[in-house]
């Protein structure tokens, strides 16, 4: 190929293993562009598809075993506070007995049972006999009339039997609450 003038020429390039002979100083402008693009690649912005989905798979198999390992823990967590649990459950039984047990063993006064109530009461129409007030005092028009003071003697008889209970815990606990309670 014949050589033209015009042409430029193109010089071969020194061998990769040689110094370059002229050393351009480091500017930091050249330092923050090698800086910038090292910053860019490291985020991925040079990268081809197979690289972005092989980096895309990668950071969700991490999320995945981030994430595996925080349900294992908080697993863990829960059934150490279960076990927890039910170990101060059986101590408690096995100091004190069992205090949600329903024993009517002890019981001995009819009043202090409730007797038992009908799934279905029978309502009635206002007997002739009762006044409207007597009427309205009564449980909702059932057929047996129940007085205010009679509800109001049931609620103070179960708020000192509550009231007695707490203080026999208490006094059986060996806890000395009770010096600080009025009355």
């Amino acid at each position: 190929m014949p050589v033209s003038v015009s042409m430029s020429v193109r010089p071969t390039p020194p061998p990769a293993n040689v110094e370059p002979a002229i050393r351009v100083p480091t500017t930091l402008a050249n330092t923050l562009r090698v800086a910038n693009t090292l910053r860019e690649r490291k985020a991925g912005a040079y990268e081809n598809r197979e690289e972005r989905e092989a980096r895309a798979q990668a950071l969700a198999q991490k999320q995945a075993r981030v994430r595996g390992k925080a349900w294992v823990a908080a697993k863990q967590k829960i059934m150490r506070a279960k076990l927890e649990k039910e170990k101060d459950e059986a101590l408690m039984k096995s100091a004190y007995g069992d205090p949600f047990a329903v024993s009517s063993a002890g019981v001995s006064d009819p009043a202090l049972t409730d007797p038992p109530i009908a799934p279905f009461p029978q309502y009635r129409e206002k007997p002739g006999h009762l006044t409207d007030a007597e009427w309205r005092e009564t449980k909702d028009g059932l057929s047996q009339p129940t007085s205010m003071m009679h509800s109001d003697a049931r609620h103070a008889q179960a708020q000192q039997l509550a009231r007695d209970v707490v203080q026999q815990a208490l006094l059986n606990q060996g806890l000395d609450v009770l010096k600080y309670v009025e009355g």
